[in-house]
């Protein structure tokens, strides 16, 4: 991004967007995006290059069907917010998310890439009931997953009939 933002509340006032995609670059990182709470109405929503402060914000964005972070750095809550999101694709990549607990209750997802982020559990992925025939799973290039401990697990979702990609034979 040749531009990138460091500040939201200029977008305060634009309440009835619904795509955004907004972020910092590789030296200049958003933190405050408690704003976007503001954005009831976005059905997209990208954030890149980005710590986050807070993601209490994130409930708040009941229309949100695809969400995507690139390169943002959760801290210890995570994906807390995702739960109840009514998101159909999500996609993270160049993370610290290592939690994938909150993606258990998201049902109707249809697509789900985890790039670059140190993951080691996906049972919450196998535990979730609306993953299956029809839909995609990417994980790779996820240093943290162990294939051997995760075999079980990675058969399970192979077995809902969902396609997935994976680093792990």
């Amino acid at each position: 991004m040749n531009n990138p933002v460091t500040d939201l509340s200029p977008l305060a006032s634009a309440i009835n967007l619904t795509s955004l995609s907004v972020g910092g670059s590789d030296t200049v990182a958003v933190t405050d995006v408690a704003t976007l709470g503001q954005f009831t109405q976005l059905t997209y929503l990208s954030l890149v290059h980005a710590k986050p402060t807070s993601m209490t914000w994130l409930p708040l964005l009941t229309q949100l069907q695809r969400l995507a972070f690139t390169d943002v750095k959760f801290g210890p809550t995570g994906v807390q917010g995702v739960a109840a999101l009514p998101l159909t694709s999500f996609y993270v990549s160049s993370s610290d998310l290592a939690d994938l607990s909150p993606l258990q209750s998201l049902t109707l997802l249809t697509n789900l890439s985890l790039y670059l982020s140190p993951f080691s559990d996906i049972s919450p992925l196998v535990d979730n009931p609306g993953l299956g025939a029809g839909d995609y799973v990417v994980l790779t290039q996820n240093s943290a997953l162990d294939c051997t401990a995760q075999a079980a697990n990675l058969a399970a979702l192979r077995s809902t009939g969902l396609t997935l990609y994976t680093d792990c034979p």
